[in-house]
């Protein structure tokens, strides 16, 4: 039987993407901003960073109640899966631990904001501590799969990828894209907000812009990434074929066309203005995302050659598995 990813299956990896991006981008952003007004004495940037803590906690605050209301129905309907949890239960709770660990340094780091004002460095070592911990959460579930997959619990390095394989652009992808996608995010959010931080109409003039140039800067990084993950790629896809020629045309003109947005508002005198721009930037991230997802789907089929359809919990929790084995 051939892979096959749905239309459906696609989607809900776009909205997972979206939904926890800025658990991993918002404390990024955050620390840089916070960084970089202490070094140009820029309130404003204060400020933003800590309008993007509280996206980045509002993203912990999704992930945490999925995964619990996951656990619970795991519990309930596939003993299965959690007799092999059991199994795992050391190095899931170091995963589980440490990703709660960063999430109770976040809130902390949000909380003692004015208390550590005249000591950021102090300040800053919270957030530091929490994006390490936080990384956890993605990197750790990647381990263990591969460690499960390759039986290489004896000997750990054995389970690294080799060179060619799809996985290592994937993740490298991952790290800038996650934080363009929270900076795109971050514009709406500073729309929603805004009535009700109300800090004055020159603050939103100047974070919109700011937060526009995180978007185009992380963009601009996710160019080489997604180059190499094309090169990676091509052995398996033929480019001429009409099924791949939609969501190819989609993925690079929706990506270019938020660049082309986040340019507009970070260049305009009145950036807030522009805010059927700052949603169409979402809508068009999300078309590159599933659009992108599905051609993966589709060069996932060249390499394994199993069916895999479905979208309840089981479904996808067997598709993860085989498709990263597909990138051995």
């Amino acid at each position: 039987m051939q892979f096959h990813l749905s239309l459906a299956g696609a989607g809900f990896l776009t909205l997972m993407a979206l939904f926890l991006a800025p658990l991993w981008g918002g404390p990024i952003i955050a620390l840089i901003s916070e960084i970089m007004a202490k070094k140009y004495k820029k309130t404003f940037m204060d400020k933003f960073a800590q309008q993007m803590t509280r996206l980045g906690l509002l993203s912990m605050t999704i992930f945490w109640s999925t995964i619990i209301t996951l656990g619970i129905l795991a519990r309930q309907q596939n003993p299965t899966l959690m007799d092999w949890a059991r199994s795992r239960v050391e190095f899931l709770s170091v995963i589980l631990g440490l990703g709660l660990a960063g999430t109770i340094l976040t809130i902390t780091y949000l909380l003692t904001w004015k208390k550590l004002k005249k000591k950021k460095p102090a300040h800053m070592v919270q957030i530091i501590m929490a994006i390490v911990s936080l990384k956890v959460l993605f990197w750790g579930p990647l381990a263990l799969t591969r460690l499960e997959l390759t039986s290489a619990w004896s000997n750990p390095l054995a389970a690294l990828p080799t060179g060619s394989s799809q996985l290592w652009p994937l993740t490298i992808l991952w790290i800038p894209l996650s934080v363009a996608l929270t900076a795109v995010l971050g514009l709406v959010y500073l729309v929603i907000r805004r009535n009700v931080d109300d800090f004055g109409r020159d603050y939103y003039k100047f974070t919109a812009s700011f937060c526009a140039n995180w978007s185009l800067v992380m963009l601009v990084l996710v160019l080489p990434a997604l180059a190499w993950l094309t090169f990676t790629f091509l052995p398996l896809l033929d480019l001429n074929d009409p099924a791949l020629l939609l969501p190819g045309t989609l993925a690079g003109a929706s990506l270019f066309l938020v660049l082309i947005n986040c340019l507009v508002i970070s260049r305009s005198e009145t950036p807030m203005r522009h805010k059927a721009s700052m949603f169409f930037a979402v809508l068009l991230s999300a078309l590159f995302i599933i659009s992108t997802i599905y051609i993966l789907g589709e060069g996932f089929s060249k390499v394994e050659g199993s069916l895999f359809t479905g979208t309840d919990l089981k479904a996808w929790i067997e598709w993860s598995v085989q498709a990263v084995q597909a990138l051995r």
